[in-house]
């Protein structure tokens, strides 16, 4: 996997600005609370993943209790995230993990210390049901933290696009009936950007 900035993330960036911007901060956040467990099935080959998320979404902050399995820890929480979300978001249904790799920085850590003081880069990799890929990182001294986080970031990526989607469609239509021509054309200008992540037909009809 390469670790170099690429250029699909430079339009992730455009992507992630207007979604921020339609949204006015309104997009989910989800944290781990206190524990992550995982249990590996050897004869399987499968993982198994439990721990509480706290969720705060549209104004409203609550607890669950996620559960799930897959082909390591971080297919299983990917997995186990976007089947919890996709009831709300059902743009989460056309994305599904492809590649994992995690990059040690050698030279951020004190020559007194060990190689595992280093802080580490994950890089997950997340295509929709057309094949486009998008690329997500986070870092931080723990494997299994950045990890968890690179996951987490992905799922509130892929919700905020559909929020704002959402709003902007809402947005256009409200525009149209006000004779607002020049609303209109910079909302269509947005939402052309951010359904270029995947396809949002079902949602905007």
């Amino acid at each position: 996997m390469n670790f170099g900035p690429t250029p699909l993330e430079a339009r992730q960036h455009v992507r992630r600005t207007i979604a921020e911007a339609t949204l006015e901060g309104q997009n989910i956040q989800i944290q781990i609370k206190n524990y992550f467990s995982t249990t590996e099935d050897l004869i399987e080959g499968k993982t198994s993943i439990e721990c509480t998320l706290n969720i705060k979404d549209d104004g409203i902050e609550y607890e669950h209790q996620l559960a799930g399995s897959g082909h390591g820890p971080i297919d299983a929480l990917f997995t186990a995230l976007a089947k919890h979300f996709q009831t709300k978001y059902s743009s989460l249904e056309s994305f599904s993990f492809v590649q994992f790799g995690v990059e040690a920085d050698m030279k951020s850590r004190h020559r007194e210390s060990s190689g595992s003081a280093a802080e580490v880069e994950a890089m997950m990799l997340v295509s929709n049901e057309r094949g486009d890929d998008t690329i997500f990182r986070a870092t931080s001294s723990s494997v299994v933290l950045a990890s968890i986080r690179v996951v987490i970031e992905s799922i509130e990526y892929f919700v905020a696009i559909e929020k704002a989607v959402k709003k902007l469609k809402i947005g256009i239509d409200d525009a149209k009936k006000r004779n607002r021509g020049d609303i209109v054309s910079q909302r269509i200008s947005d939402l052309i950007e951010l359904v270029g992540t995947t396809c949002y037909a079902d949602i905007i009809k």
